[in-house]
């Protein structure tokens, strides 16, 4: 009996000395600044990059600072592939690439959330499609952002 006690003690000892020294990773866009393995960057003259570039957080304007900016979206996604690169950009565009692509993953949480809005010229045929649409999803779903939504 007390040989299984002391294996249960070491046993526990291990696990609790081996999960407090795991490290957490990235879980907000500011973690990047306290590491020296990933460069990060965005798509230039796009939202993030502006927000970054004008933020009056001394964080975000560091950031800004060390950007390493590629010419489109797809140049930024084939650049974490490779490794050591964190891509920056709208959310929208980076949940659809993880669900397409199974090697890509986002980490952290958003940092900044604003809106799309779609302008219509008056009495435009499609606003009241659009309209519908976005309704018939927002009673279906608490969460507008969860999916895209199909308008055909």
């Amino acid at each position: 009996f007390m040989m299984i006690l002391i294996a249960m003690y070491t046993a526990n000892l291990a696990a609790f000395l081996t999960v407090t020294r795991m490290k957490v990773g990235i879980t907000r866009v500011e973690d990047l600044l306290h590491q020296d393995k990933l460069e990060w960057g965005t798509v230039s003259s796009t939202s993030p990059e502006i927000l970054l570039k004008g933020s009056t957080k001394d964080d975000y304007t560091k950031l800004a600072e060390s950007l390493k900016n590629v010419d489109n979206a797809t140049h930024g996604f084939g650049r974490v592939k490779d490794g050591r690169y964190a891509f920056i950009y709208e959310s929208a565009l980076l949940e659809y690439q993880v669900q397409q692509t199974c090697d890509l993953v986002i980490a952290g949480e958003k940092f900044s959330k604003f809106g799309f809005a779609f302008g219509f010229p008056p009495n435009s045929p499609y606003m009241d499609m659009f309209s519908n649409v976005i309704l018939k999803k927002k009673e279906k779903s608490t969460d507008c952002d969860s999916a895209l939504i199909p308008l055909l």
